[in-house]
């Protein structure tokens, strides 16, 4: 936006020494003459024509004044203006805040963006690259197979040892298997065992118990028949002697019940933590197994590197392409990071820092990791930068602020106290008595502008201190990545 025009003097006003009046731009001296003029004339002090900046002014009609009579208005006219300013700060408050905000986001989505395309275009570039790996290790094998003999000779040992080891592992499963099964028979075979025990226990004490009855019987009837008392009494006495036995044998059938049940529930649990050993030990033969089945291998490999020849010219040749297949695979990389850069500064301007990261990565392999670490130490410390000069303007911000709320007191006390010194020179005599108002006044003033002072100063160091805490956060996400780049390229 272009400068404004100051209406005092007619010139040009820019932003660092603007002061903004009645929505007009000026600046702070001719506002400041211009405020002390439209006081002057308010109180009928000056009568002649008004010079400030070679512009003559028509002074203030003191009639207006004289025919207003009234402290109570110039206070008023003076709380009015105080209403008006204050508004006007804050609403200019808010707009600079808010072009803050706006920008601080708009750099905020470029950087995401950014960090988005160049993930992207790195994941790109990686799977490019494993690509290309797998396709050079492979050309790379074709060339052995056509290089030395005898590998298919090796595949086929390689394959026989593989499937020797599984029938190993199979029996040795099958062995296990027949062995749990074994035991399962056992334990089943125990469990009807215990049942035809059970079962035989039971028919011997019903056999027994029929047998008591029996005798019990004959026994009663004898003892009736020598008595020979009436039939009716012998029939009631047998019905009360069978109701009372079938009770008993009903009672010691329940008994035996639950003694049965007492068992199969604890042979239950036996059998629960017999199923659980039984899993252990599969747990533990499957570990055994894949330790045998490691160790077999790693003596087969180690047995098949004593017997092959010339395993050193191989080793040689696949270090030797193994390095070829790296360097073009970075060569691949440079290439890819430079047209990614090139497109990245098409679409984004002012972008110094990708053509300081394109120079970084243009240097040796051997390099790669220290170039990393400058990498990331560069982007901490431009962000660093940034939200430095942030917190700079945002101080240089409060600073002015402060200067104009300090110069705006300042005129205000000044009028105030020429209003003061007018009202007590028209309601009361004695210096002495306007002097300790004066100064009480001034005292009272002063502690005002000290508290408003600790209080913006308590709002920019919380500022601050939010700016720190984001600072920090900052730091420990940087922290993080670099240790999981490290832990990448340890990989």
């Amino acid at each position: 936006a272009m400068p404004n025009k100051c209406p005092v003097c007619t010139k040009t006003v820019y932003f660092a020494e603007r002061q903004i009046h009645q929505g007009k731009e000026y600046h702070g001296v001719c506002l400041r003459n211009l405020l002390k003029e439209q006081t002057e004339a308010a109180d009928g002090k000056k009568w002649g024509a008004q010079h400030v900046g070679g512009t003559t002014r028509s002074p203030a009609r003191h009639d207006d004044y004289e025919n207003s009579q009234s402290y109570d208005y110039l206070k008023q006219q003076v709380a009015a203006r105080k209403e008006d300013a204050e508004k006007k700060r804050e609403e200019q408050k808010k707009k600079e805040e808010e072009e803050f905000f706006e920008k601080m986001r708009r750099e905020k989505d470029s950087t995401d963006f950014l960090k988005k395309s160049v993930q992207a275009r790195k994941e790109e570039a990686e799977r490019k690259r494993e690509e290309q790996k797998k396709k050079e290790e492979e050309e790379f094998y074709a060339q052995m197979q056509k290089e030395k003999g005898g590998q298919d000779n090796i595949k086929r040992q390689i394959e026989l040892r593989k499937e020797d080891a599984e029938r190993k592992r199979e029996e040795q499963r099958k062995k296990e298997e027949e062995e749990f099964y074994a035991q399962m028979q056992k334990e089943k075979d125990s469990t009807d065992y215990l049942k035809k025990q059970v079962e035989a226990r039971k028919e011997d004490a019903e056999k027994k118990r029929e047998e008591q009855r029996k005798r019990e019987e004959e026994e009663f009837f004898a003892q009736m028949q020598k008595e020979k008392g009436g039939q009716d009494n012998i029939k009631r006495q047998i019905e009360l002697r069978k109701e009372d036995a079938e009770r008993k044998r009903e009672e010691q059938r329940k008994k035996e019940e639950e003694e049965f049940y007492a068992q199969m529930q604890r042979e239950k649990s036996g059998q629960d933590n017999i199923k659980r050993q039984i899993e252990l030990r599969r747990e533990e033969a499957e570990r055994k197994r894949e330790e045998q089945r490691k160790k077999e291998e790693e003596e087969f490999f180690s047995q098949m590197q004593k017997e092959k020849d010339s395993a050193e010219n191989i080793k040689r040749q696949i270090e030797l392409r193994r390095e070829d297949a790296e360097r073009k695979r970075e060569e691949q990389r440079k290439k890819d990071e430079e047209e990614f850069y090139a497109q990245i500064q098409k679409e984004k301007s002012g972008q110094d820092n990708i053509k300081r990261q394109i120079e970084l990565r243009r240097e040796e392999a051997e390099r790669k990791r220290e170039e990393q670490r400058k990498k990331e130490e560069e982007e901490f410390f431009s962000q660093m930068q940034k939200e430095k000069d942030s917190a700079e303007n945002i101080k240089r911000q409060i600073e002015l602020r402060r200067e104009e709320a300090e110069r705006k007191r300042e005129e205000q006390r000044k009028r105030e106290e020429e209003e003061f010194y007018a009202q007590m020179q028209k309601e009361k005599g004695g210096q002495d008595n306007i002097k300790r108002q004066i100064e009480l006044r001034r005292e009272e003033a002063e502690r005002k502008r000290e508290e408003q002072r600790k209080r913006e100063e308590e709002e920019f160091y919380a500022q601050m201190q939010k700016e720190k805490g984001g600072q920090d956060n900052i730091k420990r996400q940087i922290e993080l990545r670099r240790e999981e780049a490290e832990r990448k390229r340890e990989e």
